[in-house]
């Protein structure tokens, strides 16, 4: 895939490789597993981007705004770290390494 299609969020990149791995990924426990981690990443990441702020002028809402980005991290993260989903994508497939393109966001 030419670099200017790539998603800029590693995370969500790395999951769509693997939804669309043409050898790797292809038995009906891994589909299932993908399909279940794809429905909670676009829940965790449309909540994410519909929270705006902190920015760099200081408001009364930014350490609520943080709160909430930290909130959501975690749950998706606590949701990912589920024994099943370690043991199927194991460190060298940077499944839950790849988690820490949230923290970009958070830092916005």
């Amino acid at each position: 895939m030419p670099t200017t299609d790539r998603n800029p969020l590693v995370h969500g990149s790395n999951l769509e490789q693997k939804e669309n791995h043409r050898t790797k990924y292809r038995d009906t426990e891994s589909r299932t597993f993908l399909r279940e981690i794809r429905t909670e990443y676009d829940k965790w990441h449309k909540a994410n981007m519909n929270l705006v702020g902190p920015k760099s002028e200081i408001t009364d809402q930014d350490d609520s705004i943080i709160t909430q980005r930290v909130e959501l991290l975690t749950k998706y993260k606590d949701f990912l770290d589920q024994q099943h989903y370690a043991e199927k994508f194991d460190s060298r497939s940077n499944l839950h390494s790849s988690v820490l393109e949230t923290i970009y966001k958070v830092n916005l």
